[in-house]
């Protein structure tokens, strides 16, 4: 099937990234050599790029087979804009603060990669409590939900918390079925809807097109049936919800923006890892 493919090379060998990029970048050129796909490795050379992507397309024309086209750190990034709105009233970190608020001082979080993992660290570090509650989905996007789902049904008797994204939900949607299969009142199931992939340059999601309630009802989730939209919607959402005896949902929309205060995650993912596995073996 003659295709693009255009990839982004996170983690190249050489030029510095975060932890949970390396293998990627490492493995990135190989795999491709391993599957024989052709490639180039673009530059910000706006001649060059005409030119590999025009033998790009001969070459997919010509040989029916896919051309990759990968893209270094920096490659046609633009500068960072700020993409705050005001389409709704709380932001992730307000909304986050306030579930932990009203969560048990033992509840598991399972936290989706992005800003939300940034956020609920330095809220800890801020509030001055413990990590090793917190499993940080750090470079694993739509991970966040199985890994809470698992955790709660080892352990029933905590309340476990995934607080997940609109886009990181959308890329793995099945896994919100499997509710239906399995009894598990303790698990609360959080979207942090901002109708964005915000952690990758703030481009619209469908996280406001589509109606999470409904999908989470049919799926077997209790819900409120509706989405929240302020903290005391909030706050009334997680009261109803928190005794209901079903695995439970909530769609709460805050506004795009980034918390401009915060510096990058540097902390050891091993260290945290054994830090929950032992907390969650006492």
């Amino acid at each position: 099937v003659p295709m693009l493919l255009l990839i982004g090379w996170r983690g190249q060998p050489g030029m510095g990234d975060w932890p949970q990029h390396e293998l990627q970048g490492e493995i990135t050129i190989p795999l491709l050599d391993a599957m024989h796909i052709n490639y180039s490795i673009l530059t910000d050379d706006i001649g060059q790029y005409e030119r590999i992507t025009d033998e790009a397309v001969n070459y997919c024309i010509k040989y029916r087979k896919p051309y990759a086209l990968i893209a270094p750190k920096g490659v046609m990034a633009e500068e960072k804009l700020n993409n705050k709105d005001d389409l709704y009233p709380m932001s992730r970190e307000e909304a986050i603060e306030i579930i932990l608020n009203h969560m048990p001082s033992n509840a598991i979080f399972s936290v989706t990669t992005g800003r939300a993992t940034r956020e609920l660290f330095f809220l800890r570090e801020r509030r001055n409590e413990s990590k090793e509650n917190d499993f940080l989905n750090v470079g694993s996007m739509g991970h966040a939900s199985s890994v809470a789902l698992g955790i709660a049904l080892e352990k029933p008797e905590r309340k476990v918390v995934v607080l997940d994204g609109d886009s990181a939900a959308m890329m793995h949607m099945g896994a919100m079925t499997m509710v239906s299969k399995l009894h598990v009142p303790n698990y609360l199931h959080i979207i942090l809807n901002n109708g964005a992939h915000e952690s990758v340059g703030g481009q619209p999601s469908a996280g406001y097109k589509i109606d999470f309630t409904k999908i989470a009802e049919a799926c077997g989730y209790e819900t409120v049936h509706h989405p929240v939209t302020g903290k005391e919607e909030l706050i009334a959402a997680l009261a109803v919800l928190k005794d209901c005896g079903k695995a439970s949902f909530i769609d709460v929309r805050i506004h795009k923006g980034l918390s401009g205060k915060l510096p990058p995650l540097d902390f050891s993912h091993r260290e945290a890892i054994d830090a929950m596995i032992e907390e969650l073996n006492r």
